[in-house]
């Protein structure tokens, strides 16, 4: 078995306030992948139809204060980020 890193072609990390459905009114954490092919026509990330150089992530909870990041990023990478943004 090879020791191989599992990478993802990402768009963005943010999180934001959920404004529609059950959980309206609470922090969730978005996380947009690159090469979406649903084409659905409802579509708001038409941005994410193609495969991306780099990402954005945001560092502190809803203050937009994005980095960017090559593309791919290992599991490792989207995981630390995603932590960063799961806090209270």
């Amino acid at each position: 078995m090879k020791n191989e890193q599992l990478t993802a072609n990402l768009v963005e990390i943010f999180s934001a306030i959920q404004g529609e459905g059950l959980n309206i009114g609470t922090r969730q954490i978005f996380i947009r992948l690159g090469k979406c092919d649903l084409r659905c026509f409802f579509c708001d990330s038409q941005h994410t139809w193609g495969v991306s150089q780099s990402l954005r992530y945001e560092q502190t909870p809803g203050a937009r204060d994005f980095q960017t990041h090559a593309n791919p990023v290992t599991v490792e990478n989207l995981i630390d980020w995603v932590s960063q943004l799961n806090v209270e």
